[in-house]
């Protein structure tokens, strides 16, 4: 093998192909095939470019054409295996420079082992020679590295022949709905119900979920096409850890259409890119389908009636819970004073402190109510809103005067957008003191 190609290119092209070998699941591995897990495969011939990575959980492939707009020529067609994570640090310290590959082959293959044992040896890495890169900026000058090259049939050979369409979106709804729910899930969860996306209908609308058992960010996708039909008729809710959607995200081309796909007896779902000349495909294990039915169904919260409270200047909420999480960084009471058309938070020190007390104006207040909800579940919803002022929802079942009930915050800068929080229980604050 052997081509030239513009560091810009090949930086992108790595950047989308080595995503599965550079992951944390593929980095941290220790297991005999931890050298292949970690490497990326490349492929040149006259048409294409493609680079590859996979582990257990997620496999990729990035293909973008040979031709002068890239700047690639191929010299010699072939294949090679380097590892991942040497060869993207070593291309994005490159600059602006044409970088050439050259793949030196051994006249006998190494064999690479870890451990002395007899297993160990049944799973050795061929090493089949060394790939070199020499990169050449305008100076006609630059630098020169060599890595090992490992046997590309070693690899995880993945298909990715796609199942039936689940849905398709403009990636720019897809990213934007993303952006307003990810940050709703659960870090890690063992079952990976609540460290996931959920993809449910309701009255015939699809909408993206994600939950942490104590609140949920919902997003309605007002733009898709294609909805398969047992998603449509409830048939099917679909988990995609968000790890992975989020990743998905930041390498999309914005401006092109996204096309999932389901297979719901292999827990596997696809994701691709069209209408570009550049593919772009991700194969990614998802929950047992069983598993999605812990995730609560959204229709819970979007039949639920809720009514305005008040609105509150988000810049200047912001800051009073900044102050007020000085004291106490969990939890708050929130006071709406009706009478005074302003909201006192109160927070009350785990470790001794005094108390703080912090008030803001509350616009358009409906009513009084105290609660106890959790700063970050206020503050979250204050950094993800892009509305000026956070509009506060109550349930309009909810009794007047003294309540600990949820809240409901939307956006009218984009209203296919809700966020549902539980109240929190906390002895140290009395919800029937005076105000």
């Amino acid at each position: 093998m052997k081509f030239t190609i513009h560091q810009k290119t090949l930086s992108r092209a790595l950047e989308c192909g080595a995503v599965a070998s550079l992951s944390e699941e593929a980095q941290s591995d220790t297991s005999n095939l931890a050298l292949l897990m970690k490497a990326i495969k490349i492929t040149v011939d006259a048409t294409n470019l493609t680079v590859e990575s996979a582990t257990n959980l997620m496999a990729v492939k990035y293909t973008i054409p040979v031709n002068t707009d890239n700047k690639i020529e191929v010299k010699e067609p072939g294949t090679i295996m380097v590892p991942a994570k040497e060869f993207v640090q070593w291309v994005d310290k490159q600059g602006s420079s044409v970088i050439c590959v050259v793949l030196s082959q051994l006249d006998n293959p190494e064999f690479i082992t870890v451990g002395d044992d007899k297993e160990s040896s049944k799973h050795a890495i061929k090493k089949i020679g060394t790939v070199k890169f020499v990169s050449k900026d305008e100076s006609k000058t630059g630098n020169k590295w060599a890595l090992d090259c490992y046997d590309p049939s070693q690899s995880v050979i993945v298909d990715f022949k796609k199942p039936e369409v689940l849905f398709e979106a403009p990636a720019s709804q897809v990213i934007e709905a993303i952006k307003y729910t990810a940050f709703a899930s659960m870090p890690k969860h063992y079952e990976h119900v609540y460290d996931s996306m959920l993809f449910e209908t309701f009255d015939k609308n699809l909408y993206i979920a994600a939950c942490d058992t104590a609140r949920c960010s919902v997003y309605k996708m007002d733009k898709v096409e294609k909805v398969n039909q047992n998603l449509v008729d409830g048939k099917i809710r679909v988990l995609i850890p968000c790890t992975f959607i989020n990743t998905i995200s930041k390498l999309i081309d914005v401006k092109s259409k996204m096309i999932f796909y389901y297979d719901e007896v292999k827990n596997r779902v696809f994701v691709s890119q069209t209408e570009s000349q550049i593919g772009l495909e991700f194969r990614i294990a998802t929950a047992d389908k069983d598993l999605s039915k812990k995730f609560p169904p959204i229709s819970m919260l979007l039949k639920k009636s809720y009514v305005p409270l008040c609105n509150v200047q988000k810049q200047l909420l912001h800051s009073r819970l900044a102050t007020a999480s000085m004291v106490n960084k969990s939890t708050a009471m929130f006071t709406f004073n009706k009478l005074g058309n302003s909201l006192t938070i109160k927070t009350i020190s785990e470790s001794g402190l005094n108390p703080s007390i912090c008030v803001a104006p509350a616009n358009d207040l409906t009513g009084s109510r105290k609660v106890v909800w959790a700063v970050q579940h206020v503050t979250d919803a204050i950094k993800v809103v892009k509305d000026e002022t956070l509009s506060i929802l109550m349930p309009k079942d909810n009794d007047k005067g003294q309540d600990n009930g949820s809240f409901k915050v939307v956006s009218t800068v984009d209203s296919n957008f809700s966020y549902y929080s539980m109240s929190v229980n906390n002895s140290k604050y009395d919800l029937n003191e005076a105000d």
